[in-house]
């Protein structure tokens, strides 16, 4: 397994530098079940951050891209099911760094999660407002 930053994956989804895009759709190429790329939770959140941010990027685009790596076998998604999750709920992409921290806490053995922010506590689950 070989770890991706977002920088090359932003490279590869936006195809905005031509000689990047290539450099990275060749590593994208080699990978396989036996040898895939590592997305961590920071570089998934990196990239739909940056994509909203800076390439103004519809989110269920980016939804539509972030899908296909998760159901291929080239790809370990840490965080995947908490991007799933904020997709399956229909959420937004501001929620999913929020969706992400419950869903890892979850995987560490938390119960819960806390928030102070009453729209997660509401919407994500296994966030519960701390009151």
């Amino acid at each position: 397994m070989i770890g991706v930053d977002a920088n090359v994956l932003i490279r590869y989804l936006t195809r905005d530098d031509e000689g990047q895009y290539r450099v990275a759709e060749a590593f994208f190429h080699e990978r396989s079940p036996n040898s895939p790329a590592f997305v961590s939770a920071i570089v998934l959140a990196e990239t739909v951050w940056v994509l909203r941010s800076s390439y103004d990027i519809p989110f269920k685009d980016i939804v539509d891209s972030v899908s296909l790596l998760l159901e291929s076998d080239d790809f370990v998604v840490e965080g995947g099911e908490a991007f799933a999750s904020l997709k399956d709920s229909n959420g937004n992409a501001s929620q999913l760094i929020d969706f992400m921290i419950a869903q890892l806490g979850l995987r560490a053995g938390c119960t819960f999660t806390v928030t102070l922010d009453k729209r997660s506590a509401r919407s994500v689950p296994s966030m519960e407002l701390l009151q």
